[in-house]
């Protein structure tokens, strides 16, 4: 999936200058491919690999980062965009969730994905966003879980 300048330089949480310099040597190796304002993994393995570089025990506390930068940045035309996106990052961060408001957000967040999903006959995907949205109205605070 392509990755737009301005989602990685939020993400990355500094310039764009600099989030170009911190991927020039992936640029550089082949690795990864710079087109129009976005940046694409020249392969789906690549992109695996270079998620494993992310230590397991920090990969929750990443996506739960990225969820919020993510929310934070979008109004709300544009979270309707990229809601997927965003509830994707969430859930794969769901367990460190402490903030009560911020898992009724994450619901929210997660019911509308799962509303999205069902309009467009995605059941699979749909059940997985409602049952997400379940569990953050219903576990108590830190026992949300992806599973």
């Amino acid at each position: 999936m392509p990755r737009r300048f301005a989602t990685l330089t939020l993400v990355h949480g500094t310039t764009e200058a600099a989030m170009h310099a911190s991927l020039w040597d992936a640029v550089r190796a082949g690795f990864v491919f710079r087109e129009d304002s976005t940046y694409k993994f020249l392969h789906d393995r690549i992109q695996q690999a270079a998620y494993t570089l992310i230590p397991p025990a920090r990969r929750a506390e990443v996506h739960l980062r990225i969820g919020r930068v993510l929310l934070a940045s979008m109004p709300a035309a544009q979270l309707a965009e990229h809601l997927f996106d965003v509830a994707n990052q969430f859930n794969r961060g769901a367990e460190l969730l402490v903030d009560q408001d911020e898992k009724v957000q994450v619901a929210t967040i997660n019911l509308r994905a799962g509303r999205k999903a069902k309009a467009s006959a995605a059941y699979a995907s749909a059940r997985t966003y409602l049952r997400l949205a379940w569990r953050c109205w219903t576990k108590p605070t830190g026992a949300v879980s992806t599973r």
